[in-house]
């Protein structure tokens, strides 16, 4: 705050006394700053994809239009209140993109929005943007594979020894089950663990054997299928893991080629 100060000085002036006025008050203020962050554009891609086969990723473009560098916080929201935040310094003017990843889990149509969330920004209409809408579709029999059943069958060998078959099937069908890869353990009734591992052939069928001469139920458990441009879904599993009932009584002592307990 500020006055000023008037004054004459007339050589001889008798009466000293009217000779200076002070002004009123004046308060002079900083220059006020401009504060505003703003979502210049947001989007979202692929556009369309299917459930569980990966990220949708929102990338967006933030700009500092304030007269000032600032520090910006910037977050996301989508489907099923998921949410992601990061910051980013900019000076006044300056503008960067920023990306956040969404595992594509949920299906339906969705869209994502970006928003700033600067202290003191003096203009909310420009802190957010909506992307394009995404589409998640659910997976079908066309791009899943699951086992579809395991047949297990016990052989006597001879001196109390057994061959132990199991033909495992991989569905929905034998072109989707063709050429996978797969692998599991024998489990003895004693739960000894053999690994057994190979690829279905053309009919999609992986045949697996072990020998034994313990009595009891055994068992062929697949625990993965991999096969290129298809997802295994565990939870469609038929008849797995398959069984089998050697020497038809209860269980005895014996080896199990060899393998110790897991």
């Amino acid at each position: 705050s500020h006055t000023f100060n008037v004054s004459t000085s007339l050589s001889g002036d008798s009466n000293s006394g009217n000779n200076s006025k002070t002004s009123n008050s004046v308060t002079v203020n900083a220059p006020q700053q401009t504060v505003d962050a703003e979502v210049v554009s947001a989007s979202a891609s692929p556009t369309s994809i299917t459930q569980n086969s990966g990220n949708v990723v929102v990338t967006a473009t933030v700009r500092n239009n304030g007269d000032a560098s600032a520090t910006i916080p910037v977050s996301v929201s989508g489907p099923n209140n998921w949410s992601n935040s990061t910051n980013r310094t900019l000076a006044s003017g300056a503008s960067t993109t920023v990306q956040f990843s969404w595992p594509a889990s949920v299906v339906g149509n969705h869209t994502f929005t970006v928003s700033t969330s600067l202290s003191g920004d003096g203009n909310a209409g420009n802190n957010s943007k909506t992307t394009n809408n995404v589409s998640v579709n659910g997976q079908t029999s066309s791009n899943t594979i699951y086992v579809n059943g395991i047949d297990v069958t016990a052989t006597p060998t001879g001196g109390g020894n057994y061959n132990l078959q199991a033909v495992v099937n991989i569905g929905p069908d034998a072109a989707s089950g063709s050429g996978a890869y797969m692998y599991g353990y024998w489990i003895s009734p004693q739960n000894q663990y053999r690994f057994a591992y190979g690829y279905a052939n053309s009919s999609g069928q992986l045949t697996l054997e072990n020998t034994t001469n313990v009595t009891g139920t055994h068992q062929l458990r697949i625990y993965y299928v991999s096969k290129s441009g298809k997802q295994y879904v565990s939870s469609q599993n038929v008849g797995n893991p398959g069984t089998v009932n050697v020497g038809g009584g209860s269980q005895t002592q014996g080896a199990f080629n060899g393998v110790t307990p897991w």
